[in-house]
């Protein structure tokens, strides 16, 4: 299965060792889980086809649909955090995505909450190596994943970096890539003075703020990390994407970074 055909799945769970009996088993037996349909593609000798294997099952009232493959994923454009994997790395997967009456579900903080903690179930119980988050084609390792779940469930911080990326332009420019799957809004912050490590900070602070809240309406200004800094965020015409800037006053100057 190549990654462009499961773009639409937000996301992909490896496993190095997982049956498709495992996987059912692990379905049918848990009492968190209603299994609404099971595969129904039966070769000639009555087990199921291996290219045509979907289960549709309900897990916290949330919908969800699960297909099975076995062939090798093209993963050399996805970005690996925490973890070093090739394509022969692991022997199957499932991609997961929503089912068909919560389609737009990733815009609710509530339900991706429940698609996290089914991961963690899933990990938890599986022989999982990695979960690729397909919109914005970044791998991280399972247990790390859990852990991120973990301490989000705990009032942390949303599980940016295994979900959403950031790129540095060559104008200075800070982007984010797949936070749109959750607000319908990217950030563009301005940090050519700052450096990476505090850009980051301040980043993945609006970024949560945006991911579990929701896209800003309107232009702010906020206080920002030191003392003498006021974030500016701007929001024009086009929605879609907050602009960002950090001011940093002095007695005698404003100093933009």
């Amino acid at each position: 299965m190549s990654a462009n055909s499961q773009l639409e799945k937000p996301l992909l769970l490896l496993f190095s060792e997982f049956s498709i009996d495992d996987f059912t088993r692990l379905l049918s037996n848990n009492d968190d889980i209603i299994l609404r349909s099971k595969p129904k593609s039966l070769g000639k000798n009555g087990t199921a086809m291996h290219h045509n294997l979907s289960w549709n099952i309900q897990y916290e009232g949330l919908e969800l649909d699960i297909h099975w493959f076995e062939d090798n994923l093209d993963i050399e454009s996805y970005k690996q955090l925490f973890c070093n994997i090739g394509e022969t790395s692991f022997q199957s997967g499932i991609a997961i995505s929503f089912g068909s009456h919560i389609r737009d579900g990733s815009k609710n903080a509530a339900i991706i909450s429940s698609l996290f903690r089914y991961i963690r179930m899933l990990i938890e119980n599986s022989k999982s190596i990695a979960v690729a988050w397909n919109i914005s084609s970044i791998i991280s390792d399972s247990q790390y994943f859990v852990e991120v779940i973990n301490q989000y469930e705990k009032g942390g911080a949303f599980p940016i970096l295994s979900t959403i990326d950031f790129i540095y332009d060559s104008e200075g420019i800070l982007r984010t890539n797949g936070l749109s799957y959750f607000s319908n809004q990217e950030i563009h912050y301005e940090c050519r003075h700052l450096n990476e490590a505090e850009s980051m900070k301040r980043m993945t602070r609006i970024a949560h703020d945006i991911a579990v809240n929701g896209a800003y309406s309107n232009s702010m200004e906020v206080d920002g990390l030191d003392e003498e800094e006021r974030i500016f965020i701007t929001i024009g015409a086009d929605d879609s994407i907050a602009k960002v800037r950090s001011v940093f006053r002095t007695a005698s100057s404003a100093i933009l970074r």
